[in-house]
């Protein structure tokens, strides 16, 4: 029995170690054939776009493998659920939107500046994924192909700041943000066409907004679920379903649901910034990372379709124009140092499921001390110069978040 029992153990093993998907230095000989199985395409030989999905893959597997040839680089390029994306879909999936109105980052409530020279150095690394008590990530999660990017940053960094102030760490609804936030100024929100995880926290701390009580808080997940239509494509990544917003409260009415549910609502009543965006502002970041804890940023993610691994220091190298246009939103949860590369970097968590980059995470090159950091790109979108690698210093913030009164179902 027990030899039988190893056996199987031993194909277990063999059966998991096939099913993983090819890393950066196993691509030789990879096909296109092999990674629609690998990656569970839906299309087959002779079906509409696969010779196009076909076309996406031979030019960008040829890509990766050029950029993975220079040897200087401190990060590694992979196949992953991109890697059939032609450029212009892949530029159509990051839809974060600023606000247009200032307003919703100049009244801030608080404002983090960089260290004062006489307080105590820096820890070399902060990471929040290690935390323990209290936990202040929740998992990686996956948006799908609705660019709901901004909402699952505002949630995350809802979710990491609630854990601070009461040590439970819910998984808020997304859906309710991407669906209940309004298309209007000053909130700018188009649901799964894009929006600002600052309009999103604006919405729910204005007092005077008229609204249903539902919706002046976000619920949990369980109660609020992303709609399976919000996960799809109509046709193309230009044409996106967005479900309305809901009032959950008429969608639990039986005692079995009712009765024994805890609910957790969280509440927002201001947003605070860190003054970042500079050459110098990498201190400042740090600080808050270490004070606050995790925060929403906006970066321009169009080269992050290479990544696999290492620290990614976006240049144009990567990709011509695309390393400076802002148009991704995610969740800053440290910084650090690699010994092994002789380089800083940032710690960021994405919303692309955990198959994409380091179990879903990317770190950025990060200025080593007393250099300044990257600045380039004028970005329209923001009216300014953005800074950092991929621009993440450009717009970091996180809500003020209370204790809610939950709406009782049933």
């Amino acid at each position: 029995m027990r030899r039988v029992a190893l056996t199987f153990f031993a194909l277990l093993l063999v059966a998991l170690a096939s099913a993983k998907k090819p890393k950066w230095h196993q691509l030789d000989g990879y096909t296109f054939e092999q990674y629609v199985v690998d990656f569970k395409k839906p299309y087959a030989a002779g079906t509409l776009g696969h010779a196009q999905r076909k076309a996406n893959f031979d030019a960008n597997l040829k890509y990766i493998k050029d950029l993975n040839k220079d040897t200087t680089r401190t990060w590694k390029a992979g196949v992953n659920m991109f890697t059939d994306m032609s450029a212009k879909e892949f530029k159509a999936y990051n839809r974060f939107k600023k606000s247009a109105d200032p307003s919703i980052r100049a009244n801030a409530m608080r404002v983090h500046q960089a260290p004062n020279p006489n307080e105590p150095p820096l820890p070399i690394t902060v990471d929040w994924r290690e935390a323990t008590a209290p936990r202040v990530l929740t998992a990686v999660k996956h948006q799908g192909a609705c660019g709901s990017c901004w909402a699952h940053s505002a949630a995350e960094t809802m979710e990491s700041q609630y854990a601070f102030l009461t040590g439970m760490l819910p998984v808020l609804s997304v859906a309710q943000i991407n669906s209940c936030t309004p298309n209007e100024a000053p909130y700018n929100s188009a649901g799964c066409d894009g929006g600002d995880y600052g309009g999103a926290w604006a919405y729910l701390s204005n007092q005077s907004v008229k609204r249903p009580a539902v919706l002046s808080s976000v619920t949990e997940n369980w109660a609020y679920p992303i709609p399976l239509k919000d996960w799809y494509f109509d046709d193309q990544p230009s044409s996106y379903n967005t479900s309305a917003c809901l009032d959950i409260s008429t969608e639990w009415k039986t005692p079995a649901t009712s009765w024994f549910a805890e609910l957790t609502a969280v509440g927002v009543k201001g947003i605070a910034t860190v003054n970042s965006n500079n050459a110098t502002g990498g201190p400042a970041a740090m600080k808050a990372i270490r004070d606050v804890g995790p925060m929403s940023i906006s970066v321009a993610a169009g080269n992050w379709q290479w990544y696999e691994t290492g620290v990614f220091n976006n240049t144009d190298k990567n990709g011509a124009t695309n390393e400076w246009q802002i148009d991704h939103a995610v969740q800053l949860v440290g910084y650090g140092y690699d010994k092994e590369l002789d380089t800083n970097y940032w710690v960021v968590r994405n919303s692309w499921a955990t198959l994409w980059g380091e179990d879903g995470f990317i770190r950025l090159w990060r200025a080593k001390d007393g250099q300044p950091e990257p600045c380039g790109g004028f970005d329209v979108n923001f009216g300014q110069t953005v800074c950092g690698t991929s621009g993440l210093l450009n717009d970091i913030q996180y809500p003020i978040v209370y204790e809610a009164t939950p709406t009782h179902f049933g």
